[in-house]
C-alpha cells in the first residue's frame, strides 16, 4: 500500500476534460485548477499533498467527505473519485475491494499509462476481468453492468483502484480567463449569470446598486447572502460593493422623461461600475440580462445601454429561457433566496409605461439635464465594501 495510506490520508483522483484541449496552453489551465484545489482544500486545513499526473491529479486528504463535497464546486474537474492505491497485489485489492458489493454482472475499465512498459488498456481490462468472472461467478456487461471497476496506472509504480466516480462541474478553472465585475441584483437571474462566468473561468467581484434609506436594509443583507453562496464556487478572494444612487434616481426623476427611468438607471449603473472595474483591473461587466425578459432587455433598449460604457458587457444569460435559469438557480442553491421578496432599486420610482424601443440620441438628451458625473462621483464615494 502507498505510504500515504500508513499516515491515515485518503487519495483522490481528479480527471479534467477540456483542459486536454488547450494544447501549448495546457499547463497554464492546469497550474490555475490545480491551485484553486489546493487553496480551497487548504482552507479548510484538510490537504496533505497535491501531485499532477499526465491529465489527472491526485489529491492526498485528511478529511475524504470535506474534500469530495469541496471538489464537486470547483470548476474544470470533470469527475473525481476516492481511489486505492495499490503499488503491487492488484488482484488481491480487486478481491477485497468487491467481497462485500452487490452485483450480478460488472465491466473493468482500464487506463494504463504511457510511460508504463507493461499491459496496455485493453489488456488489463482482459486480465482483470476473467479474474472477476471467475473468483466472483459475475458476467460480463460492457453496456449496462451493475458495477464497473476501473483500473488506471499513476505511474510505473502505482495502481489506482475504485468503483465510484463523481461528476464535477466541467468548464475551465475560475481564474483562468481574467477578472470581471458582476452588477448582483437580488432576483434570480444576475447569480446564475454570475456561476455561468465563472464556469467560463472568470475570477469575479459584485458590485449592487441601492436605494437605502428608501428601500429595506434587508435586500442589502440578501445579496450579502446570495454572494456567499456563490463564493463556494469562487476559490480566489473576491468583494461585494455597495454602491447608494438614491440621489440620482430622484435627481432623474425630477429632471427627465419618467419613460426613460429605468434605462437611465441602468446606464448610470454601468457608468459607475466601469470606473470600479477599471480600479480593480477588471476586463468586463457581467449582468443577467435575458433578451426580451422585461422592458430594459429588448435589443433595441440592450444597444443603448452598451452605449454608455467603453468596457465589454457579458450577458451569459441573453438567449436563456426563464425555466432553465430557474432550474439552473436551483441547482446551484441561490432560488430559494432569490424568490424572497426584496426591495430591488431599478423597482423604484418606475413608470407605468416604460419604453421598450429608446434611441440613443433622446437618451444622451435626457442626461444632459442632469450632472451625471457628479452622481457618479458621490456614489463611489460612498460605496461600501464587503470581504466574502
Amino acid at each position: 500500500m502507498n505510504s500515504e495510506r500508513s499516515e491515515k490520508y485518503s487519495t483522490i483522483l481528479i480527471h479534467y476534460s477540456e483542459i486536454a484541449l488547450k494544447g501549448k496552453n495546457r499547463i497554464f489551465f492546469e497550474e490555475k485548477l490545480i491551485n484553486n484545489i489546493i487553496v480551497s482544500l487548504k482552507e479548510k486545513g484538510i490537504l496533505s499533498k497535491a501531485e499532477r499526473l499526465f491529465g489527472r491529479i491526485l489529491i492526498h486528504t485528511k478529511d475524504i467527505e470535506k474534500s469530495l463535497d469541496i471538489l464537486k464546486n470547483i470548476f474544470g474537474v470533470a469527475f473525481f473519485a476516492e481511489i486505492e492505491v495499490e503499488e503491487k497485489l492488484v488482484k488481491k485489492s480487486i478481491k477485497k475491494m468487491l467481497k462485500n458489493k452487490k452485483f450480478e454482472t460488472f465491466a473493468v475499465r482500464a487506463k494504463a499509462s504511457l510511460s508504463r512498459k507493461s499491459l496496455s488498456s485493453n489488456q488489463m481490462e482482459i486480465k482483470y476481468g476473467n479474474f472477476i468472472r471467475t473468483k466472483f461467478n459475475k458476467k460480463v456487461d460492457l453496456t449496462n453492468p451493475d458495477l464497473t471497476v476501473y483500473i488506471e496506472t499513476i505511474d510505473n509504480k502505482r495502481f489506482a483502484l475504485y468503483t465510484k466516480k463523481k461528476p464535477g462541474l466541467r468548464g475551465l478553472p475560475t481564474g483562468s480567463s481574467g477578472k470581471a465585475l458582476v452588477l448582483l441584483s437580488g432576483g434570480i437571474d444576475s447569480p446564475v449569470a454570475s456561476y455561468k462566468a465563472m464556469s467560463r473561468g472568470l475570477s469575479v467581484d459584485y458590485i449592487h446598486f441601492h436605494s437605502y434609506p428608501q428601500t429595506n436594509k434587508q435586500s442589502l443583507d440578501k445579496v450579502k447572502q446570495l454572494a456567499t453562496i456563490l463564493k463556494k464556487y469562487h476559490p480566489q478572494p473576491s468583494v461585494l460593493y455597495f454602491v447608494p444612487i438614491l440621489e440620482a434616481q430622484k435627481d432623474f426623476l425630477n429632471s427627465t422623461d419618467n419613460k426613460y427611468l429605468v434605462l437611465l438607471y441602468r446606464r448610470l449603473m454601468l457608468k459607475i461600475a466601469q470606473k470600479l472595474a477599471d480600479r480593480l483591473n477588471s476586463q468586463a461587466l457581467i449582468t443577467g440580462d435575458s433578451l426580451g425578459q422585461v422592458a430594459s432587455q429588448t435589443i433595441e433598449n440592450i444597444t443603448v445601454q452598451n452605449s454608455a460604457v467603453e468596457i465589454p458587457i457579458l450577458r451569459p444569460l441573453i438567449t436563456q429561457d426563464k425555466e432553465d435559469i430557474i432550474k439552473l438557480a436551483k441547482k446551484i442553491g441561490t432560488y430559494e433566496l432569490s424568490i424572497q421578496p426584496h426591495q430591488d432599486c431599478c423597482s423604484l420610482f418606475v413608470p407605468k409605461h416604460p419604453t421598450t424601443k429608446a434611441k440613443i440620441e433622446d437618451i444622451i438628451k435626457q442626461e444632459a439635464e442632469i450632472d451625471i458625473n457628479n452622481h457618479i462621483k458621490k456614489a463611489l464615494e460612498k460605496m461600501e465594501t464587503v470581504k466574502l
